[in-house]
């Protein structure tokens, strides 16, 4: 755990933000050179990446503050303090798709083509930004003892309850790390072999909806709770996300087979 990476003269220089960075610089990375690739027009990329940058950072703050509001009630400049940690992802997938969409529709472009490009460049982004989570100290695993990789916080990190001590812990947000890098190289495979424009951005929702849905077992911090049916708000908001994307998933696939045998009749 390290919050602080390091300091310029008195000014210190957080993980959390210098990760959150690198996770912008990743996306850009990856969405320019396969946006060159496909011979799309680099400047709405770079214009679309930081669209989808800023609108998620703000989409993932708000749901954080919606679902820890409490935490939040009497200090209005805590608000602002994401270097301390508070973004949900699914906020900032929410607020992204929906400033994406709009960028997308302004400029006229194909939008599931451009929506399959963006895709990887989520996962490849939430891989990198979640390294700053753990070095954050935030998003926090259950209790793991004997747990061969297990990691343990300070003895002030809120993790520790009282009188227990210092005790190993689930390295959750590294988990959530390895599953969006193996669902990126998993969407980088889909890119190349799609047969319909939708596929990639579809699929993506659907497989992190699953990974997020089993790492939330394991997670020990406080992350809200659907009354009545024991969910927390990203599991029950990755049951919904499932199901829609495999609606269109499979909406999709019978969409081509029916061209193709539209096609075949005349």
């Amino acid at each position: 755990m390290k919050p602080v990476l390091f300091y310029i003269g008195s000014v210190p220089v957080y993980s959390y933000v210098v990760f959150m960075n690198l996770a912008f610089v990743a996306a850009l990375t990856y969405a320019w050179s396969e946006a060159k690739r496909q011979r799309l027009d680099l400047v709405y990329v770079a214009e679309l990446v930081l669209v989808l940058y800023i609108f998620g950072l703000l989409g993932a703050r708000l749901l954080y503050v919606i679902v820890a509001w409490e935490d939040f009630s009497g200090e209005f400049f805590k608000l602002f303090k994401i270097w301390k940690g508070g973004l949900v992802f699914y906020g900032g997938l929410i607020g992204a798709v929906i400033a994406g969409v709009a960028y997308i529709l302004l400029r006229k472009l194909d939008l599931w083509k451009w929506t399959d490009l963006m895709a990887p460049a989520a996962m490849i982004s939430l891989a990198v930004g979640r390294i700053g989570c753990l070095l954050n100290g935030c998003c926090y695993g259950k209790t793991a003892e004997g747990l061969p990789w297990g990691i343990v916080y300070p003895p002030d990190h809120p993790s520790l309850k009282l009188g227990m001590g210092q005790a190993k812990v689930h390295p959750t947000p590294l988990y959530s790390s390895i599953s969006a890098l193996l669902i990126f190289g998993f969407l980088l495979y889909l890119l190349r072999r799609k047969k319909r424009d939708g596929q990639v951005f579809w699929s993506m929702v659907l497989a992190y909806g699953v990974a997020r849905f089993v790492i939330e077992f394991f997670r020990g911090d406080f992350r809200g709770q659907v009354p009545y049916i024991g969910l927390s708000t990203s599991q029950f908001i990755s049951v919904m996300a499932v199901m829609l994307a495999a609606g269109f998933l499979v909406r999709l696939h019978f969409k081509g087979r029916w061209a193709a045998a539209s096609g075949g009749a005349s």
